[in-house]
């Protein structure tokens, strides 16, 4: 998960692509890893 925190803006573009998005599109990329 490192990976995804230092690079928030690829996370968004994977999670904007992914069905996560559909889990919590409002939510950042940080907050939806922490959250997890």
């Amino acid at each position: 998960f490192e990976f995804w925190v230092e690079n928030s803006s690829d996370c968004g573009k994977c999670i904007a692509a992914c069905p996560f998005s559909k889990v919590d599109k409002e939510l950042s990329a940080n907050e939806f890893w922490l959250n997890k």
